[in-house]
């Protein structure tokens, strides 16, 4: 019997309307000074002082406004972010060296989202979009039913699913 599963990656395009692109601005709380807190929370009051001095250099607020097509698509600059990047053991935990956006990355890329192997449904219909591997693993490092597979991808279900049918999908956002 033969192996029934494809492989592929999935492209992602996001645009915004002309008139949203131009000077509509969006705030919202930093995320980075967010992680900063997070990430020093247990940590020593003298391990703390050089971070508390590099807020204070750099007037960091709890907010930020930017322009929606920065917040979104083409991301901002932030000077923490910048700083990070230049340590080995902070710049590991940066999702970008040098800018922050919600899709900054993302946007017009196939291989962002990592390869995805499912089954096709040609031995049994009722296993057609199952995903078996994602980036070549068949687990995520989440312990439990949540660092399985055994669940559709997103755009692919298999037949005879109901109204009442709970449908079970993986969202690679979520394991990163």
């Amino acid at each position: 019997m033969g192996v029934f599963k494809s492989s592929f990656e999935s492209a992602r395009f996001w645009n915004l309307p002309d008139e949203e692109h131009a000077t509509p601005l969006y705030s919202t709380v930093l995320y980075v000074l967010q992680g900063v807190s997070f990430m020093t929370r247990y940590w020593n009051d003298l391990l703390l002082i050089p971070i508390s001095a590099a807020l204070e250099m750099f007037e960091k607020t709890m907010w930020v406004t930017t322009p929606v097509s920065e917040y979104l698509i083409d991301g901002y600059k932030d000077p923490l972010v910048s700083m990070a990047s230049r340590f080995p053991w902070l710049s590991s935990l940066l999702a970008s060296k040098d800018r922050i956006g919600l899709l900054y990355g993302r946007n017009n890329s196939a291989t962002f989202d990592g390869v995805f192997n499912v089954e096709t449904g040609v031995d049994d219909l009722t296993k057609r979009g199952i995903l078996r591997y994602w980036n070549y693993k068949n687990s995520t490092s989440y312990d439990g039913e949540c660092g399985g597979f055994g669940t559709s991808v997103v755009d692919s279900f298999p037949p005879g699913r109901t109204k009442h049918t709970i449908l079970e999908t993986f969202m690679s956002d979520v394991c990163r």
